[in-house]
């Protein structure tokens, strides 16, 4: 439960910095004209995929009503499985919150790859 939990909110948290997974060295190959289409394009299929995992997480907690973990029967399967609608939320609330920067992105010098910058190596220019 724990480490799904930390999953969840950790992968909001990478959302909200621009961390989370993505392809920015490909879409910087990309001029700035196809830039923003693409970047908006992704933007709006992963907003997309997490309001279908918050809808089907919220089915997955009403079909647990009244039922508890096996070990802790004092816990809820609602409480333990609530993580997938919040983090879902969550992670679009995170994405909607950094549509302005990755607008800005696109039409600048481009996206951040944040592995390569952790790494210290710096991308090659296209």
């Amino acid at each position: 439960t724990g480490l799904a939990w930390l999953t969840y909110y950790g992968a909001a948290l990478a959302a909200a910095k621009g961390a989370h997974i993505g392809c920015p060295t490909v879409v910087n190959y990309f001029p700035p004209k196809l830039r923003l289409p693409i970047a908006l394009l992704a933007e709006a299929i992963t907003i997309g995929f997490f309001v279908l995992l918050a809808y089907t997480g919220m089915q997955v907690v009403l079909i647990l009503e009244g039922s508890s973990l096996v070990s802790l029967t004092n816990v809820s399967l609602q409480l333990t499985q609530s993580v997938l609608p919040i983090g879902s939320v969550l992670f679009i609330i995170a994405e909607i919150l950094r549509l302005p920067e990755v607008i800005e992105s696109a039409k600048g010098d481009g996206f951040v790859d944040h592995e390569l910058e952790e790494a210290g190596v710096k991308p090659a220019k296209a």
